[in-house]
């Protein structure tokens, strides 16, 4: 404090806008991240993303596909909904699904759970936490071209 005191008003200010400048920019670098909307319906299917840039590998689960088999007291199935990601660290995945309502999770490599954090239609999932819920509207096309579920 001894230091900035005998600094004359003007060099005073300007240390307080570096030192500004430091704080708020080194906390905004770790606080961007790209505005993901999370699920989104397409003609092809639902168009799930997540963002987790450090991630190796992702995987999408839900009652759709009986929690990447888990729900059949198997271990994780990996290659069941795997995700790829684009440049800017977004995950994503397009599931045909038929029209109802659907509870999920992202897998972030092989064994950390996360409920999307752009849904914010959430329900307990029963251990503490919280399973994302998606309700699609319309028929996949991929799933009207090839009668599948029917």
């Amino acid at each position: 404090m001894v230091v900035f005191r005998k600094l004359d008003v003007s060099m005073r200010l300007v240390v307080l806008i570096l030192l500004l400048a430091c704080t708020v920019g080194c906390g905004i670098t770790h606080a961007i991240r790209p505005r993901v909307k999370s699920p989104v319906e397409t003609e092809e299917g639902v168009l799930f993303r997540h963002y987790a840039p450090s991630a190796i590998r992702m995987n999408l689960a839900g009652d759709f596909n009986q929690w990447c088999d888990t729900a059949n007291g198997r271990p994780i199935d990996v290659k069941m909904d795997p995700m790829q990601m684009d440049e800017k660290g977004i995950w994503w995945i397009i599931k045909p699904l038929e029209p109802g309502t659907y509870q999920y999770k992202y897998i972030v490599d092989g064994g950390i759970w996360q409920h999307d954090t752009n849904n914010l239609n959430t329900m307990p999932d029963g251990y503490g936490g919280s399973n994302s819920v998606v309700t699609v509207k319309k028929r996949a096309k991929v799933l009207t071209e090839t009668g599948a579920g029917e």
